[in-house]
């Protein structure tokens, strides 16, 4: 379901267009958290791997958001607001629509990572 680590390297540090990106939402580890990994090439996510903290209303979000980021460009995923991530994910208990927050956060704080 969940890798921790992307099992691919690069050469080449990774660029606007190409490479590794995440984004986490929270502090992984330390309660609540959501992380994204997303694998461009020529700006489209080909592969889209996430972590969260386990929660039932985490794995929903993180789950059915990976579903619908792949193939989409990373403008098109910044783009997206809470509005977008509640339709994506679905209903939540009360009380746990902070997740929804999570993963729009971890969407905003996407940055290039480096693969060794």
């Amino acid at each position: 379901m969940i890798e921790d680590r992307l099992s691919q390297t690069q050469e080449n540090h990774p660029d606007a267009e190409s490479g590794v990106f995440v984004g986490h939402g929270g502090v992984p580890g330390e309660g609540p958290y959501i992380s994204i990994w997303l694998t461009l090439a020529e700006g489209t996510v080909l592969n889209v791997k996430c972590r969260c903290n386990g929660c039932p209303s985490a794995l929903q979000v993180t789950e059915r958001c990976a579903l619908v980021l792949r193939g989409r460009t990373i403008e098109a995923i910044r783009r997206l607001d809470r509005a977008d991530i509640e339709l994506i994910a679905g209903k939540l208990p009360d009380g746990k629509e902070y997740y929804y927050d999570l993963a729009r956060r971890a969407i905003e704080n996407l940055r290039s990572e480096q693969v060794n």
